[in-house]
């Protein structure tokens, strides 16, 4: 029961990004059981999340041996974690088999289904992804597999950012303008209805920083420069330090013919 709580308590105070106070029940637990997987997967995420990579890799690894069929997240975490593009494909397509097998299981539970499914989706966008800017390009099949990855994707999650974001990213890629526009269009909704609401910006569900950069620099590539600084102010009232978004935002106000705006930034 005691460590049941424990498990508890970590997740939140992870959550909640304490990881200096997560860090310090995981190794009280981890020194009691070195062997315990749940320890070893919070311990390499929270690794992965203060940049410790080579510690987040020791943990997964350790857990992915012990139970290699246990918890798809790990997965997720372990394949950023990976230098060959292929054996992160493959890390992202074992995490997708046990998501279908947690979908399986959970399929009367409507909120935890739709949270296995957004994850599912991610993990295909991430392989699209990896076909489109890695030497994984060069493979024969990459465009099919591109093609699937999203399909899948948007079929399982409609409505996923990230899904939506690769596909644009290949329609741009194909040069069907049109088809990338009407998904960034999408986006850049769901992004003003999560901008638009009460919260704290630190409380909004924003989308990570890497996603917001690569939908900017495609509103960019269309020419449709106010949107694409839109997208920056977002991540600059989040961070008003990130230098290389303020050079973005100098950038697109300058195409933009906001030049003072543009010497500001």
């Amino acid at each position: 029961m005691e460590f049941s709580s424990d498990l508890e308590k970590i997740k939140v105070l992870m959550e909640d990004c304490e990881y200096d106070e997560a860090e310090k029940i995981l190794k009280v637990l981890f020194k009691k059981d070195p062997n315990n997987v749940e320890v070893l997967d919070y311990l390499g995420e929270l690794y992965l999340n203060i940049g410790n990579f080579k510690g987040a890799k020791k943990m997964l690894e350790k857990s992915i041996s012990l139970k290699p069929d246990s918890n798809p997240d790990k997965y997720m975490d372990y394949s950023q974690l990976l230098d060959s593009p292929i054996k992160r494909v493959e890390a992202y397509q074992k995490a997708i088999q046990l998501y279908n097998n947690n979908l399986d299981q959970n399929k009367n539970d409507i909120n935890k289904s739709k949270e296995i499914k957004e994850s599912i989706s991610s993990a295909l966008s991430s392989i699209a992804s990896l076909y489109m800017t890695t030497d994984l390009c060069d493979d024969p099949n990459a465009e099919k597999i591109c093609e699937d990855s999203i399909s899948k994707a948007l079929n399982i999650c409609p409505n996923s950012i990230e899904a939506l974001l690769q596909f644009s990213n290949l329609r741009i890629l194909r040069k069907r303008d049109n088809e990338a526009k009407q998904a960034m269009y999408k986006i850049l909704e769901k992004i003003k209805n999560i901008d638009n609401n009460d919260k704290n910006i630190e409380e909004q569900e924003i989308p990570e920083r890497d996603i917001l950069i690569n939908l900017s620099q495609n509103f960019a590539e269309m020419k449709l420069f106010k949107e694409a600084c839109y997208i920056i102010n977002i991540i600059l009232k989040k961070d008003d330090e990130d230098i290389e978004c303020y050079y973005l935002l100098a950038v697109y106000e300058d195409n933009y013919r906001n030049f003072f705006s543009a010497m500001e930034a």
